[in-house]
């Protein structure tokens, strides 16, 4: 956990104090999105696609309870929750996934990790300027 993360937690926490005070539900919002991102950034490593996918749907749900009341704190904590299992499940079952307990759910990262770091390099080196006619025809003959 970075020195970032530790400053997110714990503004998220002293805001999450304050707001509770006040009011409840804003009070919930605060650990749910704090936790969330806790959990997507430094435990699963979701991409970020899921991550703001997740984000995307909680705000609206929110937006929609605290504007028109059509939904309860209960359906969007259910509805996020839902979807955070499901971001999570499909994270872990990513060959390059690399959060909490990896070498558990995917022993195979670290040849998944090899594979990958030679198509990289073999990207690179093709991709190099050529420098002269010997060059071109080596790149052209492979």
């Amino acid at each position: 956990m970075s020195t970032l993360d530790a400053c997110i937690l714990v503004i998220g926490a002293v805001a999450a104090y304050m707001s509770f005070k006040y009011q409840l539900k804003l009070s919930f919002a605060i650990i749910f999105v704090v936790c969330h991102f806790f959990l997507f950034c430094n435990i699963v490593r979701a991409g970020r696609i899921l991550e703001l996918i997740c984000a995307s749907v909680f705000l609206s749900l929110e937006s929609i309870r605290i504007v028109s009341g059509l939904v309860s704190l209960q359906i969007v904590s259910l509805a996020s929750l839902a979807l955070t299992l499901i971001v999570v499940f499909l994270e872990c079952k990513r060959p390059s996934y690399h959060g909490a307990f990896w070498r558990l759910v995917n022993p195979n990262l670290e040849a998944w990790f090899e594979e990958n770091m030679k198509k990289e390099v073999a990207t690179i080196q093709s991709s190099r300027p050529l420098k002269s006619a010997a060059d071109f025809r080596r790149s052209v003959s492979k």
